[in-house]
């Protein structure tokens, strides 16, 4: 059958799972939805409708792999994937729900990093004293906290695969914990400063690890253009083309500086194009896709995301990259 729009509407099997097209749904944070006294119903009819529009991935984003430990980022009851209390029936019905539409379920797992506020009030821990937005100092991780949190991101991937989910984000992008080990200002004196991919490299390599081989890992990154920023740009291009292999997409968003000691630290957030509004022209992240994918060539796909907002808009950005979020 002839489309109007042959490329998004292109199925693509990767792993033993077949996206039905080149739409994945943006991973949604859903922090409110889940409250003290349990879980949502509202949330599952919420999937059931975001699954029947179409797309071929829907999912819920920005769940942290430190869920319930005193340091995680105190942002409100979030779910959790590891311990004790993992709702085992209500993350299979999540994933039954989502498949009911032919689409393929998916959570973003996400690490705050440093500068967060912690639930303990102590602050949340980063690969360096890290100062957030708001004034808090981020406590620095040694060895034995990266490793466990290294675990905390299997942990978290193999509960997704033991729940019937074909899918899984790692959130490396918008200042998270591995873009923070990423990062320039990363001047550890150990091999996770002397080689600021390795700790992205081995969650990568730990959650692949845990969910095997017929499963698809998607990660987000922080997109650059080597106009912009080359250095950063070359790293980045470094860390995709060494993850080939182990990760399937990369999802380019992007993250705007700020500085965190302005008077008003937000204030150089507007215009924001890692959730990018109506004030900015459309898919305004495409170039940095496009760029990214231009320079690791094949053996990975690359998908651009935000404010893709026509079929005609996404059919146009899939000319050069392999998916739109």
């Amino acid at each position: 059958m002839k489309t109007k729009y042959p490329r998004l509407f292109e199925p693509l099997t990767i792993r033993g799972v077949t996206f039905k097209n080149r739409i994945l749904s943006s991973p949604l944070g859903v922090w409110a939805l889940i409250p003290e006294d349990g879980l949502q119903e509202s949330w599952l009819r919420y999937l059931s409708e975001r699954a029947a529009g179409g797309a071929a991935t829907v999912g819920m984003g920005d769940t942290q792999v430190n869920c319930c430990e005193p340091d995680c980022e105190g942002v409100g009851k979030v779910l959790q994937l590891r311990g004790e209390n993992v709702p085992y029936a209500y993350l299979s019905e999540m994933a039954d729900i989502i498949h009911q539409h032919g689409a393929i379920a998916t959570i973003e797992l996400a690490h705050c990093g440093g500068g967060g506020v912690s639930v303990d009030g102590k602050g949340t821990y980063g690969p360096i004293p890290k100062k957030g937005m708001f004034g808090t100092v981020g406590l620095v991780m040694d060895k034995d906290k990266i490793h466990e949190t290294i675990r905390q991101f299997a942990e978290c991937a193999a509960t997704l695969k033991r729940t019937g989910f074909q899918m899984v984000t790692i959130h490396a992008g918008h200042g998270k914990l591995p873009d923070q080990f990423l990062q320039r200002s990363n001047n550890r004196e150990d091999e996770y400063g002397g080689s600021r991919m390795r700790f992205t490299q081995e969650v990568a390599a730990a959650v692949r690890k845990a969910v095997g081989e017929s499963f698809v890992i998607e990660m987000r990154v922080s997109g650059l253009l080597p106009e912009d920023d080359a250095e950063g740009f070359a790293d980045l291009v470094a860390l995709v083309k060494s993850l080939k292999g182990t990760v399937d997409i990369i999802n380019t968003s992007h993250e705007p500086p700020h500085d965190p000691n302005a008077a008003n630290p937000m204030a150089s957030l507007d215009g924001t194009t890692n959730m990018p509004g109506y004030l900015l022209p459309p898919a305004p992240n495409a170039r940095y896709a496009v760029a990214l994918k231009q320079a690791v060539g094949d053996g990975i796909y690359i998908g651009a995301v935000g404010a893709i907002i026509t079929p005609e808009i996404a059919e146009e950005v899939l000319q050069d990259v392999d998916f739109v979020i």
